[in-house]
């Protein structure tokens, strides 16, 4: 007789940023398959040293945008932390200034899930380009 072999999936939180954002356009971050009612907290970076959280590895440089984007709210980071819908989803805009300047440069994004009992899941990164 064969052993038997099993081979089980766990859903974690996943992160879908924009490919691109246009200066002066708003990019959207997209979070999928977490789990329903947990808070979950985005931030932005220019690198992706990982950071080792204990729980999971979050794959963001904390630079000085990474602690303007978890400390400043609208109109440059919109819903960059809130609570998962029903369905595990939730979403986020980064809101890119007017500037030329800003142009080639690569916004990376990731986030984290948490609960009252602390961190329950690390996103992907992912990045998106600024255009002119």
């Amino acid at each position: 007789m064969s052993p038997i072999h099993r081979l089980t999936v766990k859903r974690g939180l996943i992160l879908d940023a924009d490919d691109t954002v246009q200066v002066g356009k708003a990019a959207t971050v997209t979070l999928k398959t977490g789990t329903a009612g947990d808070y979950y907290q985005v931030a932005a970076s220019l690198s992706t040293l990982p950071v080792n959280l204990g729980k999971c590895i979050l794959h963001l440089t904390p630079d000085d945008l990474f602690w303007v984007s978890i400390q400043v709210g609208p109109p440059l980071f919109t819903r960059y932390a809130g609570k998962l819908d029903t369905t595990g989803g939730g979403s986020a805009r980064l809101g890119v200034p007017n500037l030329p300047s800003l142009a080639g440069v690569i916004v990376y994004h990731a986030a984290i899930a948490y609960d009252l009992t602390g961190i329950t899941a690390c996103t992907n990164n992912d990045s998106t380009r600024i255009i002119p």
